[in-house]
């Protein structure tokens, strides 16, 4: 700010979390759909670009998609469901007559992928007050090492209004950086350009029948606070196991059901918190006293003073990492009884922690992955009769998986010596833990009994 630096927010000092992972990575959209299509070649599944929805009819059994290939040649599949994560102008949300409100911003933003020569710090966000705008850097790597976003200042804005052209030039990008920026920064060898405006919207529902959305096609908003891309993944991911255990015709469909249930308070509450961290940027990027005010006093007092503190610090990050993420209300979460008086409650994410299998170093993370119900037993193996889990687990066969957590046992234990994951799940004596494939508390409760835990999966599954 001012050609000053203003502060460094630490975010290698972010406090106790419980992930392998504490740190904030900045990763292209194309690299990480890269990196999705590799996973799909790999089963080999790919996905069909150039094909485009032209119809659906949905009747009581599945819906009827008509489909236009490059070549202008139609073809019909019929579906059992159909997941609309088709962007902020979706084909689906329309089909199913789902409403998408909001409004627009009045700004003009800019974006670009370029190289950066000047004094910028490398392989961090480098956001800039300027004395006319607002401008941030974000350290991509590749196909450029930064991208630049930036609000257009109102004379810049009314010059390249994506309505009227939605192409950028080099020149522009760097006229607006000459304002935006304090210090000199020359743009050069650029891979993206583009101008646009931005929306705040949200379906009022994401489930209409058999028509779902997910991603762009369900919220959009302002990119203040990198939530986007993850935001959709975790849509797609919520709803994905949930539709493939229907569709396979293990799981009842009040799984669908809460799809809607869990995913749009978190839509909601994505667009409050965008809407008012960019309220606060528009205000900053526009010139005169009031701005200069606002530049002063949320960059020079406010922002240090809140990120100052390890606990604002690890807040925070578990909002931008969507660590925070839960789901306390959701229709298919439990708390049995006894209930646990602390620990992750049913719908919060299962929190990590190092563990031990037969003396080799691990996480509980690594140990309980995969696309299946993890039923966790907490405290003494013998606490537990095997033959009533081998009953439970031939009944969920390929749907359930057992695993003990204990401060020792055999060889297949999760092995935890000093207790302190026993203690970050709220275990004293013994609890049972289911956790969903999405990593969720989907049912907890204290004691060794399993009678609650088989009628939580009696009331999702199907066998």
């Amino acid at each position: 700010m001012n050609a000053k630096k203003s502060f460094v927010v630490p975010f290698d000092d972010i406090g106790p979390i419980d992930t392998e992972f504490p740190f904030i990575l900045f990763i292209s959209q194309a690299a990480t759909e890269g990196v999705l299509g590799d996973h799909l070649a790999s089963v080999g599944q790919r996905v069909d670009r150039g094909v485009e929805v032209t119809s659906l009819v949905a009747d009581n059994s599945g819906v009827v998609c008509t489909l236009r290939h490059l070549d202008g040649g139609e073809e019909q599949v019929r579906a059992d469901f159909v997941a609309g994560c088709d962007g902020a102008h979706s084909f689906v949300r329309k089909a199913a007559d789902i409403p998408f409100k909001g409004d627009a911003y009045p700004e003009t933003f800019v974006l670009g992928d370029v190289e950066v020569d000047g004094a910028i710090i490398p392989n961090a966000l480098n956001l800039f007050f300027g004395a006319n705008g607002v401008a941030a850097f974000f350290p991509l790597g590749r196909p450029r090492t930064w991208r630049m976003i930036a609000i257009a200042p109102p004379e810049v804005g009314a010059e390249i209004n994506p309505t009227d052209r939605p192409q950028l030039t080099l020149d522009e990008l760097q006229r607006i950086a000459d304002v935006s920026v304090p210090i000199p920064l020359r743009l050069r060898d650029p891979d993206w350009l583009a101008n646009f405006r931005l929306h705040h919207r949200q379906a009022e529902h994401y489930r209409s029948g058999r028509f779902f959305l997910a991603g762009d096609a369900a919220h959009v908003h302002s990119p203040a606070g990198g939530q986007g891309m993850n935001t959709g993944l975790q849509d797609a991911w919520n709803l994905g196991w949930k539709l493939a255990l229907v569709v396979r015709g293990v799981g009842k469909d009040r799984l669908l059901d809460s799809y809607e249930a869990e995913r749009l308070p978190v839509g909601r509450f994505l667009l409050r918190y965008t809407d008012r961290l960019f309220g606060q940027f528009a205000r900053a990027a526009k010139g005169g006293v009031i701005a200069n005010i606002v530049r002063t006093v949320f960059v020079r007092i406010l922002l240090p003073r809140v990120m100052a503190s390890p606990k604002r610090r690890a807040r925070a990050f578990r909002i931008l990492s969507q660590l925070g993420i839960r789901y306390r209300s959701s229709p298919i979460v439990q708390e049995g009884q006894p209930g646990l008086n602390v620990g992750p409650r049913p719908g919060d994410r299962f929190p990590d922690a190092p563990v031990t299998v037969r003396s080799q170093a691990t996480r509980l993370h690594h140990e309980l992955i995969g696309f299946r119900f993890h039923l966790l037993l907490c405290g003494p193996e013998t606490a537990w009769d095997s033959a009533e889990i081998l009953r439970l687990e031939k009944r969920y066969a390929g749907l359930l998986s057992t695993r003990h957590l204990s401060r020792a046992g055999s060889e297949s234990v999760l092995c935890d010596p000093t207790g302190s994951a026993l203690a970050l799940l709220g275990v004293q004596d013994q609890a049972v833990y289911i956790i969903r494939p999405d990593g969720h508390v989907s049912y907890r409760s204290a004691g060794a009994s399993l009678d609650g835990a088989v009628a939580h999966l009696a009331n999702l599954l199907t066998k």
